[in-house]
């Protein structure tokens, strides 16, 4: 079979790697070519990952900026909203010639989904695998739904994969439930660190307010000294701001700055930039701090990879992954002490901390197994 795998961004993030350590396990059986929208924004990164990991840069597809705009402001804006629909004839006339010899399409999220969308609307029959990293939009699901699944046949060449139950959950009530496959986000190669004692904690993370960065900030507040007294020298914010709506989210990370420098945290810091091969060798404890549902959480099997122990709140699809006193610790949203309390405990039991951390690299290595076959299933 010969897939075009489209992707959301030229930039890399988790759902990229994700994906792209996904597809690279079958080459041997599906010949594919990932393709990412042209784009303004830089796109090394991504054509020099995919380089390393499947031999070629990628392609990349045309999309109307305007419209790629608008999924990403959250806004409305007529101007750019125009220019994209008098730009569609020419679009779809360039998607027909650039994709006529594949197979099937394999998307990874929705904005990449509206190529083989438009395509079908104007006849085009070929499979789409639609896979998902995030939790549905109910109003946009709907439509697709009135649209293209209106009745079995019309839905008999999509298949839906999210990448956790809590997101498959999410995704039954437009689709029926015993035809989405969950096939989980893999890790990518990383290597396994040795375990101590820990000094240096990590908040991995995009820089947005339901990530509860501000309520790792409050503990750490709170409970300095005591911190300061189990040997932490040191909490890092590996993340940046990927939004560009306004609102709380474009001021989130100058008010974490600013509360840094009001709490005189001066063991804290943020850092953008580095890859996860870097960060796990660098941090020896993982806080995931997420305050609403995770369709995922990739940076916690990339810990379980790594031999990093984790703390989650563990809220929708993280709560597959993090097992209390298996794979990881637990606490509530909006409870500082808990916080402090598991922290503590994993620093003063050594036992514990040792125990979870093979018990979580166990579960990754299976999980990529598991992940191997399922997407063999997918194409056979």
């Amino acid at each position: 079979m010969k897939l075009a795998v489209l992707l959301n961004t030229n930039q890399l993030g988790g759902a990229e790697r994700s994906v792209i350590e996904q597809l690279r396990l079958q080459r041997e059986h599906h010949e594919l070519t990932i393709f990412y929208p042209e784009l303004p924004s830089k796109k090394e990164e991504l054509c020099a990952f995919l380089t390393k990991r499947l031999g070629a840069p990628g392609e990349s597809f045309f999309y109307p900026l305007g419209l790629y705009k608008i999924s990403r402001s959250g806004g409305l804006n007529p101007g750019p909203l125009l220019l994209a629909l008098l730009a569609a004839p020419l679009w779809i006339w360039h998607l027909r010639r650039q994709f006529h010899h594949f197979d099937a399409f394999y998307v990874n999220g929705n904005k990449a989904a509206l190529v083989p969308l438009l395509l079908r609307v104007f006849g085009d029959r070929r499979p789409i695998f639609w896979h998902f990293r995030d939790f549905p939009s109910a109003r946009f699901f709907g439509l697709i739904q009135r649209i293209f699944w209106r009745s079995h046949e019309s839905r008999r060449d999509f298949t839906l994969i999210a990448n956790s139950k809590a997101v498959k959950s999410a995704l039954a009530p437009f689709f029926e439930r015993d035809r989405i496959k969950t096939i989980y986000n893999l890790p990518g190669e990383l290597p396994r660190r040795q375990g101590g004692k820990i000094h240096r904690i990590g908040v991995v993370a995009m820089i947005a307010p339901w990530k509860g960065l501000h309520e790792v900030l409050q503990v750490l507040a709170l409970y300095r000294s005591e911190l300061k007294l189990l040997g932490v020298e040191e909490v890092v914010f590996y993340g940046s701001s990927l939004y560009l709506t306004d609102g709380e989210h474009r001021s989130y990370e100058t008010e974490l700055r600013r509360w840094i420098t009001e709490f005189k945290l001066d063991f804290v810091k943020i850092e953008s930039g580095l890859n996860p091969r870097e960060i796990f060798q660098r941090i020896d404890l993982l806080i995931h701090s997420s305050i609403s549902p995770e369709p995922f959480g990739r940076v916690l099997v990339e810990a379980m990879k790594s031999g990093v122990p984790v703390i989650s709140t563990a809220l929708g699809g993280a709560a597959e992954l993090v097992i209390p006193g298996a794979t990881g610790l637990t606490y509530l949203p909006h409870h500082a002490s808990e916080l402090f309390l598991k922290i503590q405990l994993l620093v003063s039991d050594e036992d514990l901390r040792r125990s979870l951390v093979e018990r979580a690299a166990q579960f990754a290595d299976q999980l990529e197994a598991e992940v191997s076959q399922e997407t063999q299933r997918l194409f056979s």
